[in-house]
């Protein structure tokens, strides 16, 4: 387990991970640009 970073909290991350998570659609096929620009919400 890593240290939290100072300034920033957990549960901003989970809120981001789930937000992420809702545009992520696992029957689609994605490209790489895709991918990263869903992973870089996160």
């Amino acid at each position: 387990m890593r240290a939290a970073r100072p300034g920033r909290s957990h549960d901003m991350a989970g809120k981001k991970f789930r937000k992420a998570l809702e545009q992520y659609d696992s029957q689609k096929k994605y490209h790489v640009d895709e991918a990263c620009s869903i992973l870089t919400k996160t």
